[in-house]
């Protein structure tokens, strides 16, 4: 984080929330030029913030950027991404930070949920998403996406507002009986329940033009809360979306109820907008042979109406779709924020980019490896050599040996290599049928996205990035989350003798530097509710094919505060230490955990540890 130290005024951070209209957010904050004024903030009560109407929650946290006139977010900031953790009715920086000295005015611009990878060097764009299923409190409330600007901004002890808007929509359900009930009493008999199908849960916003683009990674979200009687309707169910458009024959809402379900379509090219929330207001007509509900949706900004047929048992428009070209280009990412990339066309994975480690007959050497996506599903017996590298420095290789095939055995984690003849080529081409190479006939080529797969959790707002070693996907970097995946808090050990260890987690400052390293005791760590959707605590067979794909070299898997290490797969594993039960810290090593235990990388890459220390997690995909 940038942030200027000498001959300058601390700022005071204090955040006044006031009420909030519909889906808006209203915040204020306090600049002072006390100079030694501590950040704190302070709410008031009656309040409304964010989607789940109340005030911030412990742990919440927010990012804050300050920029001296006259620059932008995408050229020099006074301050980066400055994390405040919301904690004891108190808000805390991870740094003190200063008003420039020369007393500039700044421009202030803050954001909601607080991500350690958020805006890049020279961007002005963030990414955000939404929960898939949102019917719990945590899940609900980390899918809200909030930023605040202030402009023209002097050192002052008056309070300077920022008022936090809401940037994604909201979308309520309501259900009214139609023909075939009597009541809404036996309509709520019926137990309803509601889907959002097929909708983009991320998307990339830009603070500087204030749009959103690149909606992706399109799949079904589960609402928040109950249905209950209020009004003269059922009323409850409410998620949050990402601004988008939907395809007029595309299947946007389910309703099951009693046994059948009830689908609904716009009928026409909808668009939802930024900041709104839009109330469906579903009735539901029991008829033969099929029911149907009639629609109204009143708009929060502009009070328009839609009207349309909500059909039983209709899938119009759920069917998968289909790559819009017989044959694509790929560019070659630069693997900036993961060792996995991502080539999708209309939202649909078309090729998986791996830089990654090679190791069979013939090579011995890090690669860019292509992979057709199928339904989802990398195939990893039809691989394609783009480029060997030069050792991890990411330079390809002068001479003509780019270009071969590699198959993997996913049983037994081996690979088959094949050499190639070619030049190295920063494109390749795919066709529809999944063949891979570095030329095509047709010059006219649709040119695929490229992003990175990544693994975004709102738990610690942390994003991690993956490396693929053999046929494993693994984290590159340790766990760091304080609760379990339903929200539930992970205590802290502050008492070595303390009876409920098994339970707990304690932090430390560690060797060379490393931030934040999380040590985990044994339940939490096998507990089956602490990875990321998706993913799992590693067995201790996982970790031994690991060590047999890389023939047992902690080279590989290292980093340079190792001796000798080159890292070549990526692992990325630094020295991080573990917390003994005694409470003392070994910070010259590092330990992990499986399933059933834990494990030590040294020398011999997995050597079995004791099971009542505080240990690392590293995670694998399912």
């Amino acid at each position: 984080m940038k942030t200027a130290l000498k001959n300058s005024l601390l700022i005071s951070f204090f955040l006044f929330l006031s009420g909030l209209t519909s889906c808006q957010q209203n915040s204020i904050e306090n600049i002072s030029d006390n100079e030694v004024t501590p950040i704190a903030i302070n709410s008031t009560s009656h309040i409304q913030t964010r989607a789940t109407d109340k005030n911030f929650d412990a742990n919440d946290e927010i990012g804050l950027y300050v920029l001296k006139q006259p620059y932008h977010l995408s050229e020099e900031r006074h301050t980066d991404n400055m994390r405040f953790k919301y904690k004891e009715n108190t808000w805390t920086p991870d740094e003190i930070i200063y008003y420039p000295s020369t007393k500039d005015l700044c421009d202030f611009i803050a954001y909601y949920p607080y991500k350690s990878l958020a805006v890049g060097t020279g961007s002005s764009k963030i990414s955000c998403k939404v929960m898939t299923d949102q019917s719990t409190p945590y899940n609900f409330s980390k899918s809200d996406f909030l930023v605040a600007e202030k402009t023209s901004v002097s050192p002052t002890i008056d309070a300077i507002p920022l008022v936090f808007k809401h940037k994604l929509a909201e979308i309520r359900i309501e259900l009214l009986p139609g023909t075939g009930f009597d009541s809404l009493e036996e309509l709520s008999a019926t137990n309803p329940t509601v889907s959002i199908k097929g909708a983009a849960t991320q998307a990339v916003y830009d603070i500087e033009s204030r749009t959103f683009a690149e909606q992706t990674n399109v799949s079904d979200i589960i609402p928040a809360g109950e249905f209950s009687i209020s009004s003269g309707k059922l009323q409850g169910k409410r998620a949050i979306v990402v601004p988008q458009e939907i395809e007029g024959d595309k299947l946007f809402v389910e309703v099951n109820a009693g046994g059948k379900s009830y689908s609904f379509t716009f009928g026409e090219k909808h668009i939802i907008a930024p900041s709104t929330i839009e109330t469906y207001t579903l009735t539901i007509k029991r008829a033969a042979p099929q029911g149907t509900i009639e629609t109204e949706i009143a708009e929060w900004e502009n009070n328009s109406s839609i009207n349309g047929d909500l059909n039983e048992n209709e899938n119009k428009g759920n069917d998968d779709p289909t790559p819009s070209a017989d044959a694509f280009r790929i560019p070659l990412p630069d693997f900036s924020n993961s060792s996995v990339y991502k080539a999708m066309n209309n939202n649909i994975q078309i090729a998986e980019i791996c830089r990654e480690y090679l190791k069979a007959d013939g090579i011995d050497n890090q690669a860019i490896v292509v992979y057709p996506v199928k339904n989802g599903i990398t195939d990893l017996s039809k691989g394609y050599v783009a480029q060997i590298l030069d050792g991890n420095n990411g330079n390809p290789l002068t001479t003509s040996i780019h270009g071969g095939t590699v198959i993997w055995n996913t049983t037994n984690n081996t690979l088959s290599y094949t050499a190639g003849t070619l030049s190295s080529s920063s494109t390749v081409y795919i066709d529809k049928e999944g063949n891979i190479g570095n030329s095509n006939e047709s010059s006219a080529l649709e040119v695929l996205s490229i992003e990175p797969d990544v693994i975004d959790d709102d738990r610690y707002s942390q994003q991690y990035s993956i490396a693929k070693i053999g046929c494993q996907y693994w984290t590159t970097e340790n766990l760091v989350v304080t609760s379990f995946t339903d929200g539930t808090p992970i205590a802290y050990l502050t008492d070595k003798n303390n009876a409920t260890w098994t339970t707990s987690i304690s932090k430390s400052t560690p060797a060379y530097g490393k931030k934040d390293p999380i040590f985990y005791y044994n339940y939490a760590a096998i507990s089956g509710s602490i990875a990321p959707i998706g993913w799992e605590i590693p067995t201790l067979e996982q970790w031994n094919k690991l060590k047999t794909y890389i023939n047992n070299d902690p080279a590989l898997i290292t980093v340079k505060s190792w001796s000798g290490s080159s890292n070549l797969t990526g692992f990325s594993i630094d020295i991080t230490g573990y917390r003994r039960m005694d409470g003392t810290f070994e910070s010259q090593t590092c330990c992990f955990w499986h399933t059933t235990g834990g494990i030590k990388i040294s020398s011999n890459i997995v050597e079995e540890a004791k099971t009542d220390n505080g240990y690392s997690i590293r995670c694998i995909r399912k």
